[in-house]
C-alpha cells in the first residue's frame, strides 16, 4: 500500500482488499456461503434505511416495528422533571393506547398486506427458472466498440458515470465521475488504473443521482445481462440524473451475435439485446432529442448514442 505524506492512497487500498478477498476466494479460504451469511447477518443487525434488496428482511423489521409502545420512559437528568413526566404518564395514558392502538392496528394490516406479497412474488419467481442468461456464452463487445464510445462522449461541466469496470476507461474523461461495477469483473485493475470504482446495483444506484447532476451516462454492456424491464427503468433513470443536453451512450452485443450463440429462439426466449432501431425510438419515447446507432460490419456489437435537448 502506498503512502505519501501519511496520507494513504484509498483507490489502491481498494484494490489491494478486492485483490487478496478474490484470492481467498479462489483458494478455498472463503467457504462459498459466507458472504451471503454476512450479507444476511448485516441486514439482521443493520438500521432499516441500510437494508435494500432484501424483502424478508425488511418486511420482518417493519413487523419489530409495527407494534408502538406507549409505557414512555420517565427518566430525566434536570431535577424535578422525572416527577412531572411520572405524574403526567398514567394521566395521559388512556389517549395514548387509544391513539397506538389505532396505529399498530394499521401497521399490522400493512404488514400482513406486505407477507401476501411476499409470498405471490415468491411463488413466480419459483415458477420462473433461474435465468439461463448469465450463463449463454456471447462474446461481450470488443475493445473497438468501447473506444467507439468515448469517441462519441462529448466533453460536459457535468460528471460521467459509467456501468461496467473496465481498466482502459478514459480516467480525464469521466470529469470527476466514477463506475458502477454490478459483478466486481475487472474491479482490481479498474482500481490500479485510479477510476473510482463503486460495485453495487446499477439501476439503484442512477435511481439515487441528484436530478440533473451527471453530464452522460454511459452502459458498457451490462444491457446485455439484464431483462427488459431493467432496461427500461434504467433509461428513466438515467433521464432523471442528466442534466440538459446530457448524454447517453449504450454499448451492447446485437440480436444477431446472440442469435448466433444460442440460436433465434433461445436469443428470443432469454430477451436478447435489442435492435439498434428498438433502442432508438425507446429512448425517442423517453425525451432524448436525438440517437444515433454505429457498430461493425458483422452486426455483432453496437453503440447507441442518444442526447437530450
Amino acid at each position: 500500500m502506498n503512502e505519501t505524506d501519511g496520507a494513504i492512497d484509498q483507490q489502491q487500498l481498494m484494490a489491494d482488499i478486492y485483490e487478496e478477498v478474490d484470492r481467498r476466494r479462489r483458494s478455498g479460504e472463503l467457504p462459498a456461503d459466507l458472504e451471503s451469511e454476512l450479507d444476511a447477518a448485516f441486514a439482521r443487525l443493520a438500521p432499516p434505511s441500510a437494508v435494500a434488496g432484501d424483502l424478508g428482511s425488511m418486511i420482518e423489521r417493519a413487523r419489530a416495528a409495527s407494534f408502538i409502545g406507549v409505557d414512555v420512559p420517565t427518566e430525566s437528568a434536570r431535577p424535578g422533571v422525572g416527577q412531572v413526566k411520572r405524574a403526567l404518564r398514567p394521566a395521559m395514558s388512556w389517549y395514548l393506547r387509544f391513539v397506538a392502538g389505532e396505529i399498530s392496528a394499521f401497521n399490522d394490516i400493512v404488514v400482513r398486506s406486505l407477507d401476501e406479497i411476499d409470498d405471490r412474488l415468491g411463488g413466480l419467481e419459483d415458477a420462473i427458472p433461474d435465468p439461463a442468461r448469465q450463463r449463454v456464452e456471447v462474446p461481450p463487445p470488443p475493445d473497438e466498440a468501447f473506444a467507439r464510445a468515448w469517441e462519441l462522449v462529448t466533453p460536459s461541466d457535468h460528471p460521467v458515470v459509467v456501468v461496467g469496470a473496465r481498466p482502459d476507461i478514459p480516467v480525464d474523461r469521466l470529469a470527476g465521475g466514477h463506475v458502477i461495477e454490478p459483478h466486481h469483473r475487472n474491479l482490481v485493475e479498474s482500481l490500479r488504473a485510479g477510476i473510482d470504482v463503486r460495485p453495487g446495483e446499477p439501476l439503484e444506484h442512477l435511481r439515487a443521482l441528484p436530478a440533473g447532476s451527471v453530464g452522460a451516462v454511459v452502459i458498457g454492456g451490462w444491457f446485455d445481462r439484464v431483462d427488459r424491464a431493467t432496461r427500461h427503468h434504467s433509461i428513466a433513470a438515467a433521464r432523471t440524473a442528466l442534466a440538459q443536453e446530457g448524454q447517453m451512450v449504450i454499448v451492447g452485443s446485437t440480436p444477431a451475435a446472440w442469435a448466433q450463440a444460442v440460436g433465434v429462439v433461445g436469443a428470443d426466449l432469454l430477451d436478447a439485446p435489442f435492435h439498434g432501431e428498438t433502442w432508438e425510438v425507446l429512448l425517442r419515447s423517453s425525451g432524448f432529442s436525438s440517437a444515433s446507432i454505429d457498430g461493425d460490419t458483422a452486426r455483432t456489437w453496437q453503440v447507441i448514442s442518444a442526447r437530450l435537448p
